[in-house]
């Protein structure tokens, strides 16, 4: 059984309010969703939208928190291999350092150094390359002795165009080195 439901007619005054009260209601709710509706759900989608990225930005700078005291870590021991590095390969030519270790080593092997003499320097890649040319006196052994300790000193040496002629005079000197000692610079 069907229940049958019954709608009144209604008469064109009616029709008018009907139609006036849907259009009134569908104008409302057009103003509510256009002035009220749409305004409020951009705003809380920007919200959210900056509310993420604050978030990730918040991660990252906590992850990198994290990484700082490995970051410090890792800069200290950098900076210990630069000091190093400009110990083995200064910035600047530093004479008087070159002349003190000379003559200590001079002093501990037993060898006079006669003269030192610049003699230019030659520009490489990433270094300079500054001559001395450098005469010592001492024995056989002292000399050999004083020209490692050069090669193994913390500064990086090189000789070149060693020459050694018998001496004569002062006891315990047996022989005169002429030579040209090379020591580096750091370009950078």
């Amino acid at each position: 059984m069907a229940i049958k439901l019954k709608i009144p007619e209604l008469s064109p005054e009616q029709k008018k309010t009907v139609f006036a009260a849907a259009l009134f209601i569908l104008s409302m709710g057009f103003g509510y969703f256009k002035i009220f509706w749409a305004p409020l759900s951009k705003r809380i989608h920007e919200t959210r939208a900056k509310l993420e990225e604050a978030e990730a930005q918040i991660a990252t700078a906590e992850d990198q928190a994290r990484k700082l005291p490995q970051l410090e870590k890792k800069l200290a021991e950098l900076k210990e291999k630069l000091a190093a590095a400009e110990r083995r390969i200064p910035k600047s030519k530093d004479v008087p350092d070159l002349i003190y270790t000379l003559s200590d080593l001079g002093r501990k092997f037993h060898v006079e150094i006669r003269s030192i003499s610049p003699q230019g320097q030659t520009d490489r890649e990433y270094f300079k390359e500054v001559a001395y040319g450098l005469a010592v006196r001492g024995s056989y052994h002292s000399v050999a002795k004083f020209l490692t300790a050069l090669g193994i000193s913390e500064r990086i040496f090189n000789t070149r165009n060693l020459s050694v002629s018998p001496s004569s005079g002062a006891p315990g000197v047996t022989l005169q080195a002429t030579l040209q000692l090379l020591a580096y610079q750091y370009r950078g």
